[in-house]
Order: structure tokens, then C-alpha cells, then sequence
């Protein structure tokens, strides 16, 4: 997320246009150079930075069984409490 982020912060809030060769083609767009290179900056912060959060909460789900074992704990209460909630963890 450092790469992404910390270079995307980087490219957004730069006052001068750092990569001239990237920002060539920026006019058949209708943007300055500077514009391309902060709408560059945003799309590679904002967005792979969300990304890589998703990725690291999923991972997070997947490590802590012992969450999972309560939500299902909580799942079996709600269901079995009609009948008999002896049968729930």
C-alpha cells in the first residue's frame, strides 16, 4: 500500500508537473499537464489503496477463526433458541 499511496499522495498534491513524457497526451483529454497528473495521483491513491484495505480485511477474516466461531455461536443461538439452546456452543 506504501508504493500506491505514498506515491499517489505524491503525484495529487504536487504543485508542478513532475513526469512531462507522462503528461504529453493530457490536452486530447482537455486537461493541463498538471490536472492529468493529479487526477493520475488520485485514481492511484484513492482507489488501489481501497483495494489493498479490502484485501487486508479479508485476510483479517480468514485469520481470526475465533470471530468466526462467535458470529456462528450467535448464528446457532438465533436459530436453535426456538427449540433447544443447549445444543449451541
Amino acid at each position: 500500500m506504501l508504493h500506491t499511496g505514498v506515491l499517489g499522495c505524491l503525484d495529487a498534491l504536487a504543485p508542478r508537473v513532475l513526469y512531462r513524457a507522462q503528461t504529453a497526451t493530457a490536452a486530447a483529454w482537455g486537461l493541463t499537464p498538471l490536472e492529468d497528473q493529479q487526477l493520475a495521483g488520485l485514481v492511484m491513491w484513492v482507489p488501489a489503496g481501497t483495494v489493498y484495505a479490502g484485501a487486508a480485511l479479508a485476510l483479517l477474516g480468514v485469520v481470526d477463526p475465533a470471530g468466526e466461531r462467535k458470529n456462528e455461536s450467535r448464528r446457532c443461538r438465533s436459530v436453535l433458541s426456538r427449540f433447544d439452546g443447549s445444543r449451541c456452543r
